[in-house]
């Protein structure tokens, strides 16, 4: 049964929504051995994550790259397990994503920045993809949120009309680009609030399911200036305190 609000397709992010953002940790890990501050490391591991998320390079040719830029050496194997020991879930987050799959109101999908190994690792030791229908993954297609290009994909991909859908993301910029293009969208940052607003989509026989879906995102403005307590933007770190320069 469809959602009575007319809303058909949910584009679900997966760091920051479902799973912790793991260069923190892997920051706080390798930053002694590369002898630079957390938050130093923590801005060199996203920038060079950008072409592994595009799926331009392996994990392999990623990790030279940080050893070649930070000039210090760092083995492989503690820099993988750090990066394993890192993804962690959202866990509020997870049931009611889970839910409204197994419901049908409406088609679930993961739209992702993401690298191959990095959603196999999450495959691996959560079973990530049980929760979607589909997902549009950056490194299969070799673009980026908050290029307009990957959410016209992800339409077409999967069939779904902008007016009809809503993405949830942990990012500003991301917000807005899905708001430009006609898309529902919700800025998740707090995972409480998000998990509410899933399971107002859950039961498409709830005759307020509607209005709780309305009065869930007036909580949280999904373009709500970034920078603020709690709240995160596309280089700040959502739950977790500043980070040591």
């Amino acid at each position: 049964m469809r959602a009575p609000s007319g809303l058909t397709t949910l584009f679900c992010d997966v760091g920051g929504v479902l799973i912790e953002v793991p260069w923190v940790s892997t920051a706080r890990t390798l930053a002694p051995r590369l002898g630079m501050g957390e938050a130093q490391v923590f801005g060199l591991l996203t920038r060079l994550s950008i072409k592994l998320d595009r799926g331009e390079i392996t994990l392999r040719q990623y990790h030279l790259e940080l050893e070649e830029s930070a000039s210090h050496e760092v083995p492989y194997r503690l820099f993988s397990d750090a990066l394993d020991s890192a993804l962690k879930k959202i866990a509020p987050v997870w049931g009611p994503v889970r839910d409204l799959k197994a419901s049908g109101a409406m088609e679930v999908v993961a739209l992702s920045n993401m690298s191959r190994e990095v959603w196999s690792s999450l495959q691996r030791k959560f079973r990530i993809g049980s929760l979607f229908h589909s997902s549009v993954l950056s490194f299969e297609h070799g673009l980026l949120k908050p290029d307009p290009r990957f959410f016209k994909l992800a339409l077409d991909v999967t069939g779904a009309s902008p007016g009809e859908s809503l993405f949830v993301d942990d990012s500003v910029e991301n917000v807005r680009t899905a708001k430009s293009l006609g898309l529902h969208a919700y800025r998740s940052v707090r995972p409480e609030d998000t998990a509410n607003l899933l399971r107002s989509l859950v039961d498409a026989g709830n005759g307020g399911r509607q209005a709780a879906f309305r009065a869930v995102l007036r909580t949280t403005p999904p373009d709500a200036p970034s920078g603020q307590p709690g709240q995160a933007g596309p280089r700040e770190v959502r739950g977790v305190p500043g980070l040591t320069e």
